[in-house]
């Protein structure tokens, strides 16, 4: 959709349910990290080498994809392998990962100033495929965390995306209709599909440049609707 149509849409939005890894932060070293992390669980947990493990955690991989058509996230590979809990991964990780070493708070200046100027307008949540420890200490690296209403993790919910309910969810805690939300990530089967699913506007973003230029797209909209609402 050409970009004015889309701002046609957008006029009655209330919220922007953003996801968290690869949308608000883009750093190649960190998210390479969690499929790394998630081969080295696999060997753990079925007692594998990490070579037998990396190919199964492979295979598994290609069968979902093969399975459902679209690129499954890192999570439902690893749970679907081991049968493991949400909970146990999230521990391995927590363990394992410090985002203070990938992130550098000086690159993401941008990102701090572009959802200042939008939190302005609009509420501002975060559903994510991450655990509540983990995503904490990104937004907290990344110096955003006080600018988000509701965050929703995999350790609150129980559940991960593509689930279409984690954005109703998050609607419904932010007291906002669905069709007042726009969902933003960066993939396609994990984070627009399910939110159009549960009834959200939603937009792929693939890059740090996508997300400013549809922050600049928002802003728009935002100001058109106060010199709207002006005394003429």
């Amino acid at each position: 959709m050409a970009p004015g149509g889309r701002m046609a849409r957008w006029q009655r939005l209330k919220a922007l349910i953003f996801d968290l890894d690869g949308t608000l932060y883009d750093d190649p070293e960190l998210l390479a990290e969690y499929p790394r992390q998630a081969v080295a669980f696999v060997a753990e947990r079925l007692r594998l080498p990490l070579d037998a493990a990396r190919e199964r955690y492979a295979g598994e991989a290609q069968r979902l994809r093969q399975a459902t058509g679209q690129s499954p996230s890192t999570t439902r590979v690893l749970l679907a392998l081991t049968g493991a809990r949400l909970d146990e991964w999230a521990g391995f990780l927590a363990d394992r990962v410090d985002p203070s070493r990938f992130l550098d708070p000086a690159d993401y200046q941008w990102l701090r100033e572009l959802l200042s100027r939008l939190r302005d307008h609009y509420l501002l949540a975060i559903v994510s495929n991450n655990n509540r420890v983990l995503a904490e200490r990104i937004l907290r690296r990344l110096g955003i965390r006080h600018l988000f209403d509701v965050i929703l993790t995999t350790t609150e919910s129980g559940r991960i995306k593509p689930d279409p309910s984690l954005y109703l969810e998050v609607a419904d805690a932010l007291g906002v209709r669905p069709e007042a939300c726009l969902a933003i990530g960066d993939r396609l089967a994990v984070d627009i599909i399910p939110a159009r699913r549960a009834g959200l506007q939603a937009v792929l973003v693939r890059t740090p440049q996508d997300l400013r230029r549809l922050g600049a797209e928002l802003l728009a909209v935002a100001e058109e609707r106060q010199a709207e609402l002006r005394p003429g």
